[in-house]
């Protein structure tokens, strides 16, 4: 199977001061189109970096990431916010819900910047708010919501577009064993059900042991990648 996610050779430096810190380091993966890998390692490893990458979010120093093929450094800024908004679905470990928003207008907001009609929007965003079993709290506002509800209407929106990819920097990070439980099945039911490619940072083992390989990543350079252990 084609792999629907590569890097090559991908290394990221920041300058802190008058010091370089390398935060990615040299990672070369592919991952192919419904698969869920889990990124593990310790705060600083590197991680959400990573996914950032991955995101077009961040640009890498040396090495290239691919997305269907595509070389994303290749891509203007139109193009590559287009990919963005149709390819790529992102979870936040914060939410960055809008808070003057309702939930259904968040998720209905990816729906209307790609061009659907408004009453299209509302229609797909009440879909999948039923879907992340939050359809009674629909009018409700991320101030009203739960850290738990606000993950799951961080989730509908980053399906809003249908994105063939979802990247989660530690979605479960800021929930308790609950609501991690339930966000974590909702991504899971992502990538089994709907089809989408999974991409999933974490430090909890528990999380990781739900994907189909684990990468493990120490000061930015992959040590390890295997099978999960279920």
């Amino acid at each position: 199977m084609k792999a629907t996610l590569a890097l090559d050779q991908v290394s990221k430096e920041f300058r802190q001061g008058t010091q370089v810190v390398r935060a990615v380091d040299e990672v070369s993966l592919e991952i192919e189109a419904g698969e869920f890998v889990a990124i593990t390692g310790a705060s600083g490893s590197g991680k959400s970096t990573l996914l950032h990458l991955m995101a077009g979010l961040e640009t890498p120093s040396r090495g290239r990431v691919l997305v269907a093929g595509k070389d994303l450094a290749t891509l203007r800024d139109a193009e590559l916010a287009a990919l963005r908004l149709h390819t790529i679905g992102f979870v936040f470990q914060f939410f960055h819900l809008l808070p003057a928003l309702t939930a259904e207008e968040n998720v209905a907001l990816p729906l209307l910047l790609a061009g659907v009609a408004p009453r299209q929007a509302a229609a797909r965003a009440a879909e999948l708010l039923a879907w992340v079993q939050l359809a009674p709290r629909r009018t409700a506002r991320p101030a009203e919501l739960s850290g738990g509800e606000m993950q799951r209407v961080a989730l509908a929106r980053a399906l809003a577009n249908d994105p063939a990819i979802l990247l989660a920097d530690e979605p479960t990070g800021n929930l308790d064993s609950q609501n991690g439980r339930l966000v974590l099945d909702l991504l899971y039911r992502s990538c089994k059900e709907r089809g989408k490619t999974l991409v999933l940072a974490t430090h909890d083992r528990a999380v990781a042991a739900r994907a189909d390989r684990v990468v493990e990543l120490q000061d930015g350079a992959v040590v390890s990648i295997s099978a999960a252990e279920r």
